[in-house]
């Protein structure tokens, strides 16, 4: 960090926004002791000399070099410049110079997004804004299963899979999915042991790959995780290696070497479709399966059945921790995918007399009530999807706040046909503004995603 030597004040802001060019580069040639730095300082000051053709000084200003940049101290940075996305590297560059490190908060944002049936296959390409993810981290692919639990009240989200991402240099990225999901099961044949299983990770390695399955070992210990790594063969379509790694939920891991007969309970991955905004998906568990040391537990994947509701997520990370998540889908021809979040603003009235607010969505098709959720309890932010097939029939949606046995309606209107049609051609459509009255107020946004046909 360098303290300047010359502070020349444009505006307000007591400390200085807009810093002479020439004088910066000469607080850190006489300042530092690093002789990179200094050696690129004096090259920026011999630069300046070379561009300037003309120039006179006041005598308030007489030391000035002609070139100013806006090079705020740390408290006088306008937030405004946020926004800007090409401006990003200058302002990591002065949460840098300020404060030693990066407090970088730009998620890498991620373009051209689409989704498109190549063969038998589903293959996702787009990229993204350079400017966004120059400390991109990690890309991974994520496919779901959308379950209606029950179709007036909601679904799951069944997590089947996720894969890494290989993004390109030119920051563009293009991945296959073959429409099948995992299963497990002992022996040859899946017989009645077939249950379903959540590949962790599914990566190559040679002609193989590799998939890391969660499950639990059926023992006298409920705490006990095993953390199941399969080699899988995709010309014989199924695993021919294993290896398994116990975890202690009290710490430790070790190796595991299971007995004859031993028991293991698969582990899926899930997220309720209506539910608090901050509730992560959580882990529960499936079928027993037997492990059989003559005959071990195989690993295999069979077809999605056509036409199945299904979610794709890209997720992207960078070294900063910010993450951005695109969402496509596929199922029946007209299958389309629904996204109401509600956020509570706060007013002078309060939600509930005692606690935050409840909301609850009900939904027609038509005359025909398709959606009646349960109330989402002290959330401020709550999320309610569902997946429904679109024949050219009104949809018509309400937004409710419950207090007790009293339903307070914060929106109610034909917002999804809006983005229906838009989303036919487009793909997607989204929406959101201010709903409520009476003192209940809340930022209600609408999404709708066209799937395809798969």
């Amino acid at each position: 960090r360098f303290l300047l030597s010359k502070q020349h004040h444009r505006n307000s802001c007591p400390d200085g926004v807009m810093q002479d060019l020439w004088g910066f580069a000469e607080s850190i040639s006489n300042n530092s002791s690093d002789a990179d730095l200094q050696t690129a300082a004096n090259e920026l000051e011999a630069a300046i000399e070379d561009m300037i053709v003309s120039m006179a000084n006041g005598p308030l200003q007489s030391d000035v070099s002609g070139i100013s940049i806006y090079l705020p101290t740390e408290n006088c940075f306008n937030s405004d410049y946020n926004s800007l996305s090409k401006l990003l590297p200058w302002q990591t560059f002065l949460q840098t110079f300020h404060t030693g490190t990066s407090s970088d908060t730009t998620p890498p944002t991620m373009e051209n997004n689409a989704l498109n049936q190549v063969g038998d296959d589903l293959v996702w390409t787009g990229g993204f804004q350079a400017v966004t993810a120059p400390d991109l981290q990690s890309l991974r692919f994520d496919y779901i299963r959308f379950e209606h639990a029950d179709s007036m009240m909601g679904g799951f989200y069944w997590y089947l899979g996720s894969e890494p991402v290989t993004v390109a240099p030119d920051l563009s990225y293009s991945h296959t999915y073959n429409g099948e999901q995992p299963i497990t099961y002992q022996g040859a044949s899946c017989g009645a042991a077939c249950t379903y299983s959540y590949v962790r990770n599914k990566y190559a390695e040679g002609s193989n790959s590799i998939l890391q399955i969660p499950l639990y070992y059926h023992t006298s210990s409920p705490t006990l995780y095993v953390d199941w790594r399969a080699s899988y063969d995709p010309t014989l379509g199924t695993s021919v290696d294993s290896e398994y790694y116990a975890y202690s939920l009290e710490g430790g891991v070790s190796a595991l070497f299971p007995e004859e007969g031993s028991l293991f309970r698969t582990a899926s991955l899930t997220l309720p479709a209506v539910r608090n905004a901050l509730t992560p998906a959580t882990w529960n568990s499936n079928n027993l399966v037997a492990f059989n040391a003559q005959d071990p537990m195989k690993a295999a994947f069979l077809p999605i059945t056509p036409g199945t509701n299904m979610l794709y997520t890209m997720t992207a990370k960078d070294t900063s921790g910010n993450i951005s998540v695109d969402t496509m889908c596929s199922g029946a021809p007209d299958t389309y995918y629904f996204s109401v979040t509600v956020q509570a603003l706060p007013t002078g009235t309060p939600w509930d007399l005692e606690d935050e607010p409840d909301f609850k969505v009900r939904m027609w098709r038509g005359t025909t009530g398709i959606h009646d959720t349960p109330s989402i309890t002290n959330a401020d932010n709550a999320v309610f999807t569902f997946m429904d097939v679109v024949n050219d029939e009104n949809f018509y949606v309400q937004i409710l706040e419950e207090d007790g046995t009293a339903l307070t309606t914060v929106y109610q209107g034909y917002e999804f046909d809006n983005l229906i049609t838009t989303a036919q051609t487009a793909g997607s459509a989204s929406s959101g503004g201010v709903v409520g009255a009476g003192g209940q107020f809340a930022y209600a946004s609408f999404k709708v995603i066209k799937c395809i046909d798969y």
